[in-house]
């Protein structure tokens, strides 16, 4: 069954305002292009979903492809039950705005795909209130998505199952900003062998406890090749624990906090600090970056090209661009450095050639991608 470029709008008056509703057993529906419109409405409530599956339904081949999801409580909401595990679910290139509480909320599900969607306009400061949330998933790939919120990004949780089912976050951008408490870039909370690779997180909430990446009992899996940039005073990391079998090394991690990371209690001023006393990150760096600004996370900085490892199940970024395969950059976009991106040939008439400069008192730069240093003469 196919629902093309159609528009699904929820009751403006009455308790329940759902676009869609769909209950028991079900395979082969695809949403492909439509405009699903709900309530403009400050709740969590499930009575204000823009597309439900109940918690008996178990389904099969379902796929929302270009949609757009507005207002209401949760954008998809795929309940089910540990009886019902729904199989192949995609759900890709759609865009989610002002949806309240949960924008994507998928539990009990096997192979989920969530892929190049974009999340915008999120005004909930509430705990409960994140873009992506997966529970009792056993493997999925969330990959190369876009999203804005005042809370959490992405939020792992009871995902659990063996190293050959792979669960894998990849080339997402993720910006938090705000004064909440509770915000996390992305957060796994008791699940297993999650990988997390390639991520850019950037944090401008402005609580001390806020954090761009927080790991509560997650074992194993591999944290590489991400920025978790803080640019004000939270933690770039943190783990409930010092000891920890997930592994990480080969990212960003920067505060412009008095600390960059945390276990339990302990903060850690440095990342020589975080990684003697976790024995994590011993191939990482800490320094600032600069992104294009706004919504745009491009970056030509420095501190991050090809400073990551080669991960052999990603080789694209955010963009489709292929990644190095020796020394690919820490984070979401894989840039290129040209060997003279700019030069000087004469000033005011005066040629440049022979080891020779412009005359005295003549100032210029001399530039290189991501960095600018102002010299004289």
């Amino acid at each position: 069954m196919r629902f093309k470029y159609l528009t699904f709008k929820a009751k403006s008056t009455g308790t329940a305002a759902k676009c869609i509703t769909i209950n028991q057993h079900n395979e082969n529906i695809h949403f492909i292009g439509n405009k699903f419109i709900g309530r403009t409405i400050a709740s969590g409530s499930e009575n204000y979903d823009l597309v439900v599956f109940w918690a008996d339904s178990k389904c099969k081949d379902v796929q929302f492809v270009g949609n757009e999801f507005h207002n209401g409580s949760m954008g998809i909401h795929i309940k089910s039950t540990a009886t019902k595990y729904n199989q192949s679910l995609i759900i890709k290139n759609n865009t989610f705005h002002d949806v309240y509480h949960r924008a994507i909320w998928i539990q009990y599900t096997d192979s989920l795909v969530i892929e190049g969607n974009t999340f915008t306009g999120n005004t909930s400061t509430s705990s409960n209130s994140i873009r992506v949330f997966a529970k009792f998933c056993n493997y999925f790939n969330i990959n190369a998505n876009h999203m804005q919120s005042k809370a959490t990004g992405i939020f792992i949780l009871n995902c659990n199952g063996a190293t050959t089912q792979p669960r894998v976050i990849s080339n997402n951008t993720i910006k938090i900003t705000g004064t909440s408490s509770y915000s996390k870039g992305i957060s796994f909370k008791t699940s297993s062998n999650v990988n997390c690779y390639y991520n850019t997180v950037q944090m401008t909430n402005t609580h001390w406890s806020s954090v761009a990446f927080y790991n509560e009992g997650n074992t194993g899996g591999d944290l590489k090749n991400n920025i978790f940039h803080h640019n004000s005073a939270g933690y770039a990391i943190q783990f409930t624990s010092a000891t920890n079998s997930t592994v990480s090394d080969y990212n960003l991690l920067y505060s412009n906090g008095n600390n960059v990371a945390r276990t339990g209690t302990n903060d850690y001023a440095t990342l020589a600090a975080w990684t003697t006393a976790t024995n994590q990150d011993s191939n990482s760096v800490s320094a600032p970056v600069t992104f294009n600004g706004g919504s745009d996370f491009h970056t030509a900085d420095l501190d991050v090209y090809q400073y990551g490892t080669p991960i052999a199940t990603v080789t694209t970024d955010m963009n489709g661009d292929t990644r190095h395969a020796t020394t690919p950059n820490i984070g979401a976009d894989e840039f290129v450095l040209y060997a003279k991106d700019a030069g000087i040939t004469q000033r005011n008439g005066h040629p440049i050639v022979g080891g020779r400069g412009p005359p005295h008192g003549t100032s210029f730069c001399n530039i290189l991608i991501g960095k600018a240093k102002q010299t004289s003469r």
